[in-house]
C-alpha cells in the first residue's frame, strides 16, 4: 500500500509544474491525501474480508463438544416442551382414570424387568475394566421405562394410600410432595449415566445400590398385594456398610479434624437424626433393663427379710 501512494505522490508532482497555475500546489496535495485514504479504506476492507473469511471457516468446522456422542442427547428449551406436555398429559389421564389390577400388574412387570437388568449391570461394575459397558447396560430407555411405570404404580387404585408415597412421585417432578423411592431410582441411574468414564467400580456400585435398593422396596410392595410372586424377585446383595462409609463424607465436626475423606457427598442430616434416634432408644432401653434389675433385687431382698423374720419368730 505504501509503494502504491508513493506512485501516485510522485505522478503528481511530475504534473505539478505543468498544472501549477491551474491548482495549485495545495490542490495537488488534496488529492494525494485523499487518494491515500481511499487506499488505506481498500486495504481495510481486504483485511477484514480476510478476517470474516476465516472466521467462517472455523465456524463451518465441527466443534469438539459436538462430537462428543453425548451431545446428540442434550436438548434445548424449545425441544423439552413437546416431552413435558406429552408427560402432563399422561399425568391427568392417571388422575382421571387411576390404574387398575391389570394394568398395575403390567407395571410391576415392567419394573421387574428393570430390576433383573440392573443384575447384570451390577456385575459389571465390581471391575474396573469394564465400568464403560455400562453405557449399553443401563440406557436411558431402560430408565424411562423405570420411570413409566413407576408412575402407573403411583397413581394405581390397587395399592394403598402408604404404598402409593412409598413409590413417589418422578425425579424432578416432585416439587413439594414426597419424592419416594422412584426417584431414589432415576436419580442415582441418572448421576450413574452422567459419571460414566470418571467413576471407579465401586462408586458405581454406590449408584446401582441406591437404584436396587429402591426397587427392591417398590417390587416388595407389588408381592405384597399379589401383583408379582416373591419368589421370581431376584436375590439382593447390598453394598455392605463399611463400603458405604468409605464413599460417604464425614463432617469434619465428627471426626475432630481435618481433611475427612469426601467422595460422594456430606452426610444426610436424617441419618444423623436416625443415629441418634437409635442411641436414645438403646440408653433407654438400657436403662429400662437396669430397672428391671433394680426390682428384681429389692423383690429378692424383701423375699430374704421376710425369710429371716419367719425364721425368728419360729
Amino acid at each position: 500500500m505504501c509503494s502504491a501512494v508513493l506512485l501516485v505522490v510522485a505522478a503528481l508532482a511530475l504534473r505539478a509544474p505543468l498544472e501549477d497555475r491551474a491548482l495549485g500546489r495545495a490542490a495537488v496535495l488534496r488529492m494525494a491525501l485523499e487518494t491515500t485514504g481511499i487506499l488505506g479504506g481498500v486495504a481495510a476492507l481486504a483485511t477484514a474480508a480476510a478476517a470474516l473469511g476465516a472466521q467462517g471457516a472455523l465456524l463451518r468446522r465441527p466443534l469438539e463438544f459436538e462430537a462428543d456422542p453425548l451431545a446428540a442427547q442434550l436438548r434445548s428449551s424449545n425441544e423439552l416442551a413437546p416431552s413435558r406436555r406429552r408427560l402432563e398429559a399422561e399425568w391427568h389421564a392417571l388422575r382421571r382414570e387411576p390404574a387398575g389390577r391389570e394394568q398395575t400388574a403390567a407395571a410391576a412387570e415392567r419394573l421387574l424387568r428393570v430390576r433383573l437388568a440392573l443384575v447384570a449391570a451390577e456385575a459389571l461394575a465390581r471391575e474396573d475394566a469394564r465400568l464403560r459397558e455400562l453405557d449399553a447396560a443401563v440406557p436411558a430407555a431402560l430408565i424411562g421405562e423405570l420411570e413409566a411405570a413407576a408412575t402407573v404404580l403411583a397413581s394405581s387404585r390397587v395399592l394403598s394410600h402408604e404404598a402409593r408415597a412409598a413409590v413417589g412421585w418422578q425425579w424432578g417432578a416432585c416439587g413439594w410432595r414426597h419424592c419416594g423411592a422412584q426417584a431414589d431410582a432415576s436419580q442415582a441411574l441418572w448421576k450413574l449415566r452422567s459419571n460414566l468414564g470418571m467413576l471407579a467400580a465401586l462408586e458405581a456400585r454406590f449408584y446401582l445400590d441406591v437404584a436396587v435398593r429402591a426397587l427392591d422396596e417398590v417390587l416388595q410392595l407389588c408381592a405384597a398385594e399379589g401383583l408379582l410372586e416373591r419368589s421370581r424377585l431376584p436375590r439382593s446383595e447390598y453394598v455392605p456398610r463399611p463400603a458405604l462409609e468409605r464413599l460417604l463424607a464425614i463432617d469434619e465436626e465428627d471426626t475432630g479434624y481435618d481433611g475427612a475423606h469426601k467422595v460422594l457427598g456430606t452426610r444426610l442430616r436424617a441419618e444423623k437424626q436416625y443415629e441418634l434416634e437409635e442411641r436414645v432408644l438403646l440408653e433407654e432401653n438400657e436403662e429400662a433393663a437396669e430397672g428391671l434389675r433394680d426390682s428384681h433385687s429389692m423383690i429378692e431382698l424383701g423375699e430374704e427379710d421376710d425369710g429371716a423374720d419367719e425364721g425368728q419368730g419360729g
